[in-house]
């Protein structure tokens, strides 16, 4: 239950940041695709922390959790998937899903990324 609730705040949060300096981060991005060392380091710091705080989650459930995933790649995943849902919450209501339901899907995949679910065997 912690996981899930921690999930949903980090997903929250992520959200809001997003929500709250929107007109900055729409100049970052592009930017930082264009290979702008300045935009670029500033969102890698950005965005680092929260990738090495998630890494750090992950690999202390590591024991717990089934799943053979490196934690920083977990984490660089989600942090990245966070990233890019972020950015199109107005998009999510033009291919006519609500913004809630991409929330609570971010939810299930963080909740999953850390808690390790099974994974069938390759």
């Amino acid at each position: 239950a912690a996981g899930w609730s921690t999930a949903g705040c980090l997903v929250d949060w992520f959200l809001e940041v997003w929500r709250s300096h929107r007109p900055v981060l729409r100049v970052v991005a592009p930017l930082t695709e264009e290979g702008d060392l300045r935009f670029r380091h500033s969102r890698a710091r950005m965005l680092n922390s929260t990738t090495r705080s998630l890494a750090a989650a992950i690999e202390a459930n590591a024991g717990k959790a089934p799943g053979d995933a490196d934690p920083m790649a977990m984490a660089g995943a989600l942090v990245a998937m966070l990233a890019q849902v972020a950015s199109h919450q107005k998009g999510f209501e033009a291919w006519e899903t609500h913004m809630t339901e991409g929330r609570d899907a971010m939810i299930r995949l963080i909740y999953w990324g850390g808690t390790g679910p099974k994974i069938p065997k390759r």
